[in-house]
């Protein structure tokens, strides 16, 4: 967790903090990132990132993780705030009538932090609020932003949002009213964002004038609905058994299709592996026992209609000394369902006995060939084979019959993938016993998701996950004046089967700001990548790793604010692009 984690804040803190250091004149820091960095890999020892490390180890660990966050999570907010102090809101003007009584500016300091997001602490007052949603992904996004307000004295039946041109945009709010946090109070709001690619759009809260009252037509309290949890948008159809949660339905609403086939999925799962061969922390042991976690299920809560913009199930179960808590959600516009889950795990490894693990299993509605998963700077297929396999992040059923859609995994911060006889399963939770006794006891937090997807391109795949891992980030704005638009995009991929891994400043400086983008190639076959920059660059050229000028034989040009790049097949470039102070 802690790896996944620091590497996705610090892809996202440098990026940022780049576009930043161009547009708002905030300084790149080049010791704090290295320092962070150094963190990060002094903790991908093998003993560290699959906790095989003694306790001593481990504590350790988590001690420079959090030096890591401190710095990747200040670097990447005050970026984002620097950016939002350049936009320009005068337009978006309040009256003094609006605002006198409010309190909410600098309400909550610190709040998400424990789930290392951007601290969403409010820096607007009154009726009217401003709000930027920042998109580090290279293409532009549609989709769900959630957003934090602090402290407001209006009426949320008569909340609305609109766009910069003054457009309504669909809203859903998550909590049935205000929750209390030092002093002040909270709603948190789901808004319908498009936001450009490596760029930030502006939202507007406001009253409305004008109350549209639901009027729910009534029903005969002695009428008793049958329970049926279905999870559905223009894209999937989910049904959950009534009994214990598992999916027992999952239709592609464009083809119709049925992936789920005999078995309920989408189900936990307790399994004691054998621990015969020793080195439990090292080696997983064989399943020995395999429990289905679908007894004593409690559907504590289900959210859903035709206009909601999140729907979701929320169910729990004890088992053993453990419990489980699971909020299952869809999306508009997505073909994701997504898992959240609070694990308490209080099993314990017993030397001889047995190695408790916690896991999600998948079985699929069809016949795959093979696997895939995604690795550093790229994919690999492997045959279905009845042990874990790492994974950066996700893992895909290849179908035997191309041109389908198929199933794919993706987690927030679990590496351990098992797929075989056409099912995909992710190692959780493992409580190994050496040298560590307790490596995992205590209460654990922990995202993944599933996803139909078109399995023909990786890069696609690979951007899924990167969605995926790096959500949305939204900043509380006031009214200001400001060099930039409303609306804006600093870096996106216009063409070109290239996936881009990371925007940084180049660790030394010339006359010129130099950044360096760097890109690879996952479909094994020469592409050509077009980049639009936010300004247009005075020239740009291949770097190696260590950002040494290369001549490798490949193209580099410019025309215009686009800069256009080579890349060969199954290989990584790094373009340093110069821009005039």
């Amino acid at each position: 967790m802690a790896n996944r984690i620091s590497e996705a804040a610090l892809n996202e803190a440098e990026m940022f903090n780049v576009f930043s250091s161009f547009c708002a004149g905030y300084r790149y820091d080049n010791r704090a990132f290295e320092s962070a960095w150094r963190n990060v890999l002094f903790n991908q020892f093998h003993d560290i990132i699959p906790g095989s490390g003694t306790i001593d180890t481990r504590e350790y660990a988590m001690g420079l993780f959090q030096n890591t966050m401190a710095i990747a999570n200040s670097r990447r907010s005050l970026s984002l705030q620097a950016i939002a102090a350049q936009i320009d809101t005068s337009r978006f003007i309040v009256s003094e009538e609006d605002d006198k009584d409010s309190v909410s500016e600098g309400a909550g300091a610190g709040f998400g932090a424990a789930q290392f997001k951007v601290t969403q602490s409010e820096r607007g007052r009154g009726k009217t609020r401003i709000f930027h949603v920042f998109n580090p992904a290279p293409v532009e996004r549609d989709e769900a932003a959630e957003i934090v307000v602090w402290d407001w004295l209006g009426d949320v039946d008569r909340m609305v949002f609109r766009d910069a041109q003054g457009n309504k945009v669909e809203h859903q709010v998550l909590d049935k009213g205000f929750n209390s946090y030092w002093g002040h109070h909270y709603v948190r709001v789901l808004i319908k964002a498009r936001v450009p690619a490596c760029g930030y759009n502006t939202y507007i809260l406001t009253e409305d004038n004008e109350m549209e009252a639901a009027l729910p037509f009534p029903r005969d309290p002695r009428v008793e609905g049958i329970d049926q949890f279905v999870l559905e948008n223009d894209h999937i159809r989910a049904v959950f058994s009534s009994r214990d949660a598992a999916i027992v339905s999952l239709v592609d609403k464009a083809t119709g299709e049925e992936f789920i086939k005999g078995s309920p999925a989408g189900i936990f799962r307790l399994i004691e592996e054998d621990p015969s061969k020793g080195m439990t922390s090292w080696v997983v042991g064989r399943h020995m026992n395999v429990i289905d976690l679908t007894r004593d299920v409690k559907i504590k809560k289900v959210t859903y209609g035709a206009g909601n913009i999140r729907q979701s199930i929320a169910y729990e179960c004890s088992f053993r000394d453990s419990s489980l808590k699971v909020t299952v959600s869809l999306d508009y516009n997505s073909p994701v369902l997504r898992y959240d889950v609070q694990c308490d795990w209080h099993e314990v490894g017993k030397p001889g006995i047995s190695v408790p693990q916690l896991s999600f299993y998948m079985p699929l509605g069809y016949e795959c060939s093979s696997y895939k998963y995604d690795i550093p700077f790229g994919t690999i297929e492997r045959e279905g084979m009845d042990r874990d396999v790492p994974a950066n992040s996700w893992a895909l059923g290849v179908r035997k019959q191309p041109g389908k859609k198929s199933v794919m995994l993706v987690t927030d911060s679990k590496y351990g993938f098992r797929c075989v006889d056409d099912s995909m399963s992710i190692t959780l939770i493992r409580s190994s016993y050496d040298p560590d006794p307790y490596p995992e006891f205590g209460v654990h937090k922990f995202s993944f998701a599933v996803c139909l997807v078109d399995n023909a391109i990786n890069r696609e795949l690979i951007q899924r996950a990167y969605n995926f891992n790096h959500p949305l980030s939204v900043i509380s704005s006031s009214v200001h004046g400001g060099s930039l638009p409303a609306s804006g995009s600093f870096m996106s991929l216009e063409e070109g089967d290239v996936v881009i891994s990371a925007v940084k400043m180049a660790e030394e400086q010339g006359k010129a700001k130099r950044v360096v983008v760097r890109g690879y190639e996952a479909e094994g076959k020469a592409a050509k990548a077009v980049l639009r920059l936010w300004k247009q660059p005075v020239q740009a050229y291949y770097v190696d790793l260590n950002e040494c000028r290369i001549d490798n034989g490949l193209s580099v040009s410019i025309d215009g604010a686009c800069v256009s790049f080579e890349v060969q097949p199954y290989s990584v470039a790094s373009i340093c692009v110069e821009f005039e102070e």
